[in-house]
């Protein structure tokens, strides 16, 4: 039986497992996929998408509404991934940004497949520009969340 079968993600993040990286970056998982954590089948990944946070955070962008938000990973079961992330495109895995339901972070999550993380393994340019693009959108949430608008710099 599916566990998380008909659940909201919020349902999903109020009874997660959270994993503090450091004080910038956090995750959010089920107590199944804490499993795989603990095992090291995300390391890769994770170690990946830690070097880009903090080349983010090497910008030095002044936040108004929270000094130091931090950025959230929602990891999801692949069986349930469409649903919870509300990921529309036919695939297998995937992820995208997600309102965040932690206050000290931004406003949105990165809510990812947890495939996605198991083989995802390419270092290749493409990958690290896409990662960046998703985290960017986090970053882009605090200032314009809803709004059509876009960050600039003269």
């Amino acid at each position: 039986m599916n566990k998380y079968k008909n659940i909201t993600l919020r349902e999903y993040i109020e009874n997660s497992e959270l994993i503090v990286i450091n004080s910038h970056f956090k995750i959010r998982l089920s107590k199944e996929l804490l499993k795989k954590y603990e095992n090291n089948l995300y390391k890769t990944e994770l170690d990946s998408l830690k070097k880009h946070i903090e080349k983010i955070n090497a910008l030095n962008i002044k936040y108004s509404a929270n000094a130091n938000p931090v950025f959230y990973l929602y990891i999801v079961p692949d069986s349930n991934f469409k649903e919870l992330l509300n990921f529309s495109r036919s695939s297998i895995c995937g992820g995208k940004p997600v309102i965040s339901f932690d206050l000290d972070g931004f406003n949105s999550s990165y809510g990812l497949s947890s495939n996605m993380l198991e083989n995802n393994t390419s270092s290749a340019i493409q990958e690290t520009v896409n990662t960046i693009h998703e985290l960017a959108h986090l970053v882009h949430s605090i200032f314009f969340l809803g709004v059509d608008r876009f960050i600039c710099s003269f």
